[in-house]
Order: structure tokens, then C-alpha cells, then sequence
């Protein structure tokens, strides 16, 4: 996912992602899908409905304050476990 993009990919990158069978999606500044692109991609219905529905009914954010805190203690989790669990790793919060 590029999250309104400035630049450029390479061809090489776009092909690895196809190998994998990884989507390409860029979201512009008002968080609108403008590119999609990769193997063989197509949009679920049931997720783009809930998406769209989730814009409207105020759970939306709820559900992104949720995602970011989960994120950030993922990957307070994923240091943690790369750096042995030292001392130096641990937040400062």
C-alpha cells in the first residue's frame, strides 16, 4: 500500500510484488483508493461494502485508533524480540 505516493517504483519491484502475489494499492491524501495494480487483483465485495459502511456509521474511527495502538505495540513487541529483550529495547513511555 503507498499511502499518497510522491515518486517512483521500480519495474523490478512491481514484478517481485507480482511474484508474491502482493496488490499494489495506492490511497491519495482523502484516503481514496486512486491505483490499484498486481496479480490478478480484485476487490472483495463484502470487505469494500463494510469499508464504505464504516466511512459513514462513526466506528471507522474507532477501528483506525484501534489498528495504530495494535501496530505500535506490535512492533514494540517485534524490538523487544529482535534485540533479545534488552534493556535498551523497552519503551520509554
Amino acid at each position: 500500500m503507498i499511502l499518497d505516493g510522491d515518486g517512483s517504483i521500480t519495474l523490478n519491484a512491481l514484478e517481485w510484488l507480482s511474484g508474491q502475489g502482493v496488490p499494489l494499492v495506492q490511497i491519495d491524501w482523502r484516503g481514496q483508493v486512486s491505483g490499484v495494480g498486481g496479480a490478478a487483483y480484485a476487490a472483495n465485495p463484502k470487505i469494500v461494502n463494510r469499508q464504505l459502511e464504516f466511512q459513514t456509521n462513526g466506528i471507522g474511527f474507532e477501528f483506525s485508533n484501534w489498528l495504530v495502538l495494535e501496530k505500535i505495540k506490535l512492533a514494540c513487541e517485534t524490538v523487544k524480540h529482535i534485540s533479545g529483550n534488552s534493556v535498551d529495547a523497552r519503551p520509554m513511555l
